[in-house]
């Protein structure tokens, strides 16, 4: 059975952590997904995570991400509406 999960956890009013736990079916399947977020990391949207770290347990991945709301708001705002509500010059 593989059990996949994602939380997040309010570490204060403007910092959030996103957990990621993903289930592999093969051990070196995640071994490929541990050193992926390694080089990669997982992006939401434009936002540059404060801290992150990655970790395997068997056929687990665990990952953790630290993020400010500030970015996580710019982030989830699509592009056009975010041209829309910047002042023109």
């Amino acid at each position: 059975m593989q059990r996949d999960s994602v939380s997040a956890e309010l570490l204060n009013q403007n910092v959030v952590a996103t957990n990621f736990v993903a289930g592999c079916q093969e051990v070196g399947l995640a071994e490929a997904a541990l050193q992926a977020l390694s080089d990669e990391g997982i992006r939401l949207g434009e936002s540059v995570p404060q801290d992150s770290a990655a970790r395997q347990e068997g056929s687990l991945v665990r990952f953790r991400q630290i993020i400010e709301f500030d970015q996580i708001g710019v982030s989830l705002i699509p592009l056009a509406a975010r041209e829309a509500l910047s002042p023109k010059d």
